[in-house]
């Protein structure tokens, strides 16, 4: 690393980079001061010299102010806490923040969440059920609620004790007689439910797999939701109990699978949402078998589920591949063309032509790659996101410009998104611990959540990713930076990897466990941030990608790979959680001082037991009276960041861990 840092009048006296177990390799060397509250600082370019340049707007200050919100810079944290001032024209946004019953009865809201899911306003009374955000009386309610519930099985409640094969269920859910009244833990959206019931009477387990398509037998638009309640509809424990879009290949289809014990049992078929195309026609699949789990996993289309049946059947004219469990032509014929649009067709230069071969290939050594949904090939700009470097000069009408992590000119001016991710008052209360077995062929091993087969206990969490820049937050495409995405064969659509990292270290700072999510949609899960500058509503979802200021992208503890498989580590002991939202840096943000965070977690000893409910976090401190938590060590470098140091500063090296760090202090007029 060789350039001359000319330091002038906006001179940060401690500047650093380090070389730690989070990249194992040296990142770009900027001149930051490791404090967040001052804002970013970034290596300017000045002729043919870098000048280090202070941001001229602090992270938590807003250009045209905020009259509803306080911003308070909090270091610990490294982000903006708001305190909100009050006032009856602040509350349009439906702040937690401020009382709740009052914002519930503004909004005439008698029970349920808010539209944003920001805000619970109860429950109702006995004999009473909660639809949108009225109590109404549960008497009312027709065939297919939770008191006048379908038959499952049409012949009788009881399943019989040999089990069923696979058999069909057509419901709609566009019909004005359902109505919005029970709440899946998986997803609590006000959209109609219909309620099928059934029990459960053998000598073994009964294991049971549903899946919810469209009518058309189509999974890639009908975002639908599977819930397994108990008779009075209030939601089971185990996780595979409540599905949303876990019927891939194809999108947003659902399935639900376990092993039952003796009881009654209701199955609810619901939607992610209340729009339009989500409320149709649907088709159930339901198989029953007795001490047997299926194993078609959501991936496979045909071939045996392991429990004497098969996944599926292939339509005339296809054969299964065994291998797979997909469907192919017999004979396969190849296709090596894309739909523009109804009628119109272009010849694909590249991808899988659908028999196992490719219809051509790109040139690699002039940056091309092959976007897999068109087959065309485009030309890159291949970037090295952690030492990035930007073709040319900056433009003559930029002021004070940067190289960014995009390897594209910035201004220092400009304002962009910031991406962060979940403190521990977000974390904390999600954390659950419970025990699954993982097959081979599961999608969470092919695509690399698990590591080892067999029964593994986890640790799983929600993630929230925030976006508390000044402005929204775009992603990539994967059809303009292909580079970016990888393609999931299991869940047929592309992945952003490296969207977050998950780590677990000892209290000595050695690693013991690593997770990570890769993204597909970024979109307006929920506000956390209230202002007057904050959208009230949320704007962007999955067909039009984005975070908006304010707004968090949330993955539920309840999705593949919101975990740390901690089957191996020494329990009963206090651990170091990590949580890094765009570790590689792909994306270009306001600040990367800010993208990591770290707190203490308590890892319990939590029995065997397949069929168990997660274990809740806080109940788990309380059982053990533990109500205080243990001060852990900063990372390496963080302890020497914000020392000062003599006009003599030397070049740090050191050992700590097992892991090489170097740690660079440069003073002024420091050639390196």
């Amino acid at each position: 690393m060789h350039f001359t840092l000319q330091v002038g009048d906006q001179f940060v006296p401690t500047m650093f980079v380090y070389i730690n177990t989070r990249y194992g390799r040296d990142v770009e060397v900027t001149c930051s001061d490791g404090i967040f509250c001052n804002g970013e600082e970034r290596h300017v370019v000045v002729g043919s010299t870098k000048v280090c340049r202070n941001a001229k707007l602090k992270p938590c200050d807003h250009p045209t102010g905020n009259p509803c919100s306080s911003y308070k810079c909090d270091e610990a944290n490294k982000e903006c806490s708001p305190m909100p001032l009050g006032g009856d024209s602040c509350r349009k946004c439906n702040s937690t923040y401020f009382d709740e019953a009052a914002i519930c009865q503004q909004l005439s809201l008698e029970c349920g969440w808010n539209s944003n899911k920001t805000v619970n306003c109860g429950s109702c009374q006995q004999n009473k059920v909660c639809s949108k955000n009225k109590c109404i009386d549960a008497s009312s309610l027709g065939q297919g609620s939770c008191l006048k519930p379908y038959l499952l099985y049409n012949e009788s409640r009881t399943i019989p004790s040999a089990g069923l094969p696979a058999f069909t269920l057509k419901g709609d859910l566009s019909l004005p007689n359902y109505v919005d009244h029970v709440i899946p833990q998986c997803n609590p959206a006000p959209v109609p439910d219909i309620v099928y019931e059934f029990e459960i009477n053998s000598q073994v387990p009964m294991g049971i797999e549903v899946q919810m398509l469209s009518a058309d037998g189509t999974t890639d638009v009908m975002d639908t939701v599977l819930a397994l309640t108990n008779e009075t509809c209030q939601p089971l424990a185990l996780y595979s109990f409540c599905g949303d879009d876990n019927v891939p290949p194809g999108g947003v289809s659902s399935r639900i699978f376990g092993k039952l014990s003796n009881g009654v049992y209701k199955l609810v078929a619901t939607a992610f949402s209340d729009v339009p195309v989500n409320l149709g026609p649907f088709e159930l699949r339901v198989k029953f078998y007795p001490n047997c789990l299926p194993q078609c996993d959501g991936n496979r289309q045909c071939g045996s589920d392991g429990c004497g049946g098969e996944c599926g059947s292939c339509e005339s004219g296809q054969v299964c591949h065994l291998e797979t469990g997909l469907c192919r032509a017999q004979p396969c014929k190849p296709d090596c063309t894309y739909m523009v649009k109804e009628n119109v067709t272009e010849r694909r230069e590249c991808g899988d032509d659908g028999c196992g071969s490719l219809c051509g290939s790109c040139n690699v050594l002039n940056n091309e790659m092959c976007v897999f949904e068109t087959g065309k090939c485009i030309q890159v700009n291949l970037c090295d996101h952690l030492l990035p470097t930007c073709a040319g000069s900056p433009p003559t009408n930029m002021e004070n410009a940067y190289c960014g992590h995009d390897c594209q000119w910035h201004s220092m001016s400009e304002t962009l998104g910031d991406l962060i991710p979940n403190n521990k008052s977000f974390v904390l209360p999600s954390i659950e611990f419970n025990w699954v077995n993982v097959p081979n062929r599961s999608c969470a091993v092919i695509e690399g959540c698990h590591k080892k087969t067999g029964d593994r206990l986890l640790m799983r969490f929600d993630t929230y990713v925030h976006n508390t820049g000044r402005i929204d937050f775009f992603p990539p495409s994967a059809a303009e930076s292909p580079h970016l995405f990888e393609w999931s064969p299991c869940h047929a659509h592309f992945h952003f990897d490296g969207f977050a990292l998950f780590n677990l270290y000892d209290m000595n700072n050695r690693l013991v466990s690593v997770g990570g999510k890769r993204g597909y949609c970024m979109e307006d899960t929920v506000q956390t941030i209230y202002g007057e500058h904050i959208a009230c509503e949320n704007k962007f979802d999955c067909s039009n990608q984005g975070i908006q200021p304010g707004w968090a992208d949330l993955y539920p503890n309840v999705l593949d790979c919101q975990w740390l498989d901690i089957t191996e580590i020494e329990r009963e002991k206090w651990y170091i959680y990590e949580i890094c939202s765009n570790v590689d840096r792909k994306l270009h943000e306001a600040s990367n001082s800010n993208d990591c965070k770290r707190f203490p977690v308590y890892v319990p000893d939590v029995p065997l037991d397949l069929n168990a409910p997660a274990l809740k976090y806080r109940d788990e401190l309380e059982k053990r009276q533990i109500s205080t938590e243990p001060t852990i060590r900063l990372e390496p470098g963080q302890e020497l960041s914000s020392q000062a140091i003599d006009s003599n500063s030397a070049l740090f090296n050191g050992r700590v861990n097992g892991d090489i760090f170097i740690l660079l202090y440069f003073q002024i007029n420091c050639l390196s």
